[in-house]
């Protein structure tokens, strides 16, 4: 008991350290917003003002889950740099929290403890937390839905499946670098079936395919009409383009 109320202590302040190196003077630093942040805001604007769509097709075509996100942002505190940058800060803080989730599920606290401190700490996600971009919001459902896939792994409860599988499928209307990370799941399988692990995989990866195949669908039937649209973006930083 005194263990865990030290890690709980620990935690909270890690947390804490979190949210000041993400939100302190957020709405000003940095100055004016950037560029993508700014066609964020635009496209948000268009959400507030009826369109739903599920994909951004203009300016080099993106995802859309983070922009409903700002919507919403702006719809509460008005149209202002720190409304933009809310969800992403929000997001980043959060992720920490999917990081130590992680770690403590493959090892212990102390690791969970040491991955959160690393996450807080690190400047990518320091700076990821204090632009309003939507790559803050993939590593927000990617930390989760691993986390959720592990305990659906150790447990062998169908839920965390289900779970995982729906917060992975929402990680892909994040960002378009999620497509890629999610191919490490598969990877991960199979080093599980080499170690023998093939008993645990079974049938919580068809529970799991059957969950993240339903979420990404709608985003499917787009890219099945629209395929130039959704592949626009990763042809143009492919390192093969």
């Amino acid at each position: 008991m005194k263990e865990y109320k030290s890690a709980s202590v620990a935690l909270l302040l890690i947390l804490s350290c979190a949210l000041l190196l993400r939100f302190s003077n957020f709405a000003t630093l940095p100055a004016g917003l950037y560029y993508d942040e700014a066609i964020e805001g635009l496209d948000a604007l268009k959400i507030i003002n009826g369109d739903r769509p599920v994909y951004f097709s203009e300016l080099n075509s993106r995802a859309a889950l983070f922009t409903y996100w700002a919507a919403t942002s702006i719809s509460l505190l008005g149209r202002s740099p720190a409304a933009i940058r809310l969800p992403a800060a929000v997001a980043s803080c959060a992720t920490v929290i999917g990081v130590y989730l992680i770690a403590r599920s493959l090892f212990n606290r102390r690791i969970g403890l040491l991955a959160a401190f690393i996450s807080t700490f690190s400047v990518w996600t320091i700076l990821l937390g204090r632009l309003g971009d939507n790559p803050s919001m993939s590593a927000l459902f990617l930390s989760f839905g691993l986390w959720l896939g592990i305990r659906g792994w150790q447990s062998q409860k169908w839920w965390f499946w289900t779970l995982s599988g729906i917060v992975m499928g929402i990680s892909i209307y994040t960002y378009e670098a999620s497509r890629v990370i999610i191919l490490i799941l598969p990877m991960w399988a199979v080093a599980l079936l080499v170690y023998g692990q093939r008993h645990r995989l079974w049938p919580g990866t068809l529970i799991f395919l059957a969950a993240f195949m339903l979420t990404v669908m709608p985003l499917l039937l787009y890219a099945w009409e629209h395929w130039s649209v959704v592949i626009e973006r990763s042809e143009d930083v492919s390192l093969l383009s």
